[in-house]
């Protein structure tokens, strides 16, 4: 099987702490064996891995150091056995098996996939839940301050991904992500279960995630 780095943007501050325990909880649990799951967090005394879950860096919390985890937490990593990473957000729900299938039978070279969005001509993969394959990762890690050096917001950091790996390296995005948006306040009881990615929106919800996880492990 594929091996698949799975690095969650993470916050523990205000409401962000119980949708980082409802994660922790729900979806995390259920994780395939070649599924490494880790949280990236700010706050740190350094930039470092715990070992375990658990990534920081060593800025304060806020949107505007999106960029500065997800290129330090690939600079990290970069060295590890993956195929794949797949960068995405604790207030989703995953389906890391179906993440897992999903790639089975994807590229592992110049491979970049998840929900198209565009800003300002620019294409990109939305930062709730893309795949980068290693090969991209490591030319990202090569170039990051010409990434750094787009001056986007903190909040704009999947558009600076996207605008590097589109327009730099001429690798499209591969639009077959299977991704659900849901309101957090009507999550329905007939939830269709193919999905790996179920975004919730505004915000996230921690009760939306325990409402999903419910539902997924009385369909399986």
């Amino acid at each position: 099987m594929k091996k698949i780095l799975n690095l969650v943007l993470a916050c523990k501050d205000g409401h962000y702490a119980d949708i980082d325990r409802a994660a922790r909880e729900t979806w995390v649990t259920k994780c395939p064996d070649n599924v490494i799951t880790i949280f990236m967090y700010g706050g740190g005394s350094g930039i470092f891995w715990d070992e375990k879950d658990s990534f920081y860096v060593n800025r304060k919390e806020s949107l505007d150091i999106c960029p500065y985890k997800t290129l330090s937490a690939y600079e990290t990593f970069l060295d590890s056995d993956f195929d794949y990473i797949f960068r995405c957000n604790s207030t989703g729900y995953f389906d890391l098996n179906l993440v897992s299938e999903f790639v089975e039978n994807k590229p592992t070279e110049n491979f970049y996939c998840g929900c198209h969005g565009e800003l300002n001509g620019i294409d990109f993969a939305s930062g709730s839940g893309y795949f980068l394959s290693k090969d991209l990762v490591e030319q990202i890690v090569k170039n990051k301050e010409v990434l750094y050096n787009y001056g986007m917001p903190g909040w704009c950091d999947d558009v600076m991904i996207g605008k590097f790996v589109t327009q730099t390296l001429g690798v499209q995005i591969d639009p077959s992500a299977k991704r659900i948006d849901l309101d957090p306040n009507d999550i329905p009881d007939d939830l269709d279960m193919s999905f790996y990615h179920y975004r919730i929106l505004n915000k996230g919800d921690a009760n939306a995630l325990y409402r999903i996880h419910e539902l997924k492990c009385k369909n399986q």
